[in-house]
């Protein structure tokens, strides 16, 4: 049987903060590794106004990429 961790979100974050694009990587397989990260992250959010879940995913990685590019 496997056992699977739970990563703690908060590494996760600093980890995908922290990610830049190797020297033979693409842009497209940079964005792939980021996006695969930003799965454990958990960038989700209730508004307090209207109670609805607002995901801010995107946001985060394209600051990730542009930073790491």
């Amino acid at each position: 049987m496997l056992d699977v961790r739970k990563e703690n979100v908060m590494v996760a974050r600093v980890n995908l903060a922290n990610k830049r694009q190797d020297r033979d990587d693409t842009v497209h397989s940079f964005g792939a590794r980021i996006r695969g990260q930003a799965n454990i992250c958990k960038y989700e959010m209730q508004c307090p106004n209207c109670a609805t879940n607002v995901n801010y995913t995107a946001n985060i990685l394209r600051d990730v990429l542009i930073k790491g590019l």
